[in-house]
C-alpha cells in the first residue's frame, strides 16, 4: 500500500499498539523512505484503522478504501495509531 509493507492485526497485536480488536487496524510493517506513504507523513510502526471514515480491519479492506481515494477528487482523512495515540492524516486529491 502506497510502498508500504502492510499486515492486519492479530492476537496480542492489538494491545501492543493500544487498539481494540473490535476497532481493528493494518499495521504498517515498513515505510521505505521517498515511498508515497513516506511522502504523505506515514512512519513503520503506524496502524491503520479508518480511510474517509470507514473501518478498514483487513488488508482488502485498506486497499478497496484506498482505490476509492484514487478515483474521488477532494479531500481524505485517514485516521490512525502511532505510539498509542490517534491521529490523522488529510490526504487531497
Amino acid at each position: 500500500w502506497l510502498g508500504a509493507v502492510v499486515v492486519a492485526l492479530q492476537g496480542e497485536e492489538f494491545s501492543a499498539f493500544g487498539v481494540s480488536s473490535e476497532d481493528g487496524g493494518i499495521h504498517l510493517l515498513e515505510v521505505p523512505a521517498g515511498s508515497a506513504a513516506a511522502q504523505a507523513g506515514f512512519e513503520a510502526g503506524d496502524v491503520v484503522q479508518k480511510i474517509a471514515g470507514k473501518p478498514v480491519k483487513t488488508v482488502d479492506a485498506l486497499l478497496e478504501a484506498a482505490g476509492k481515494i484514487e478515483k474521488d477528487a477532494g479531500t481524505q482523512v485517514i485516521d490512525f495509531v502511532r505510539a498509542q495515540a490517534s491521529r490523522s492524516l488529510t490526504i487531497q486529491r
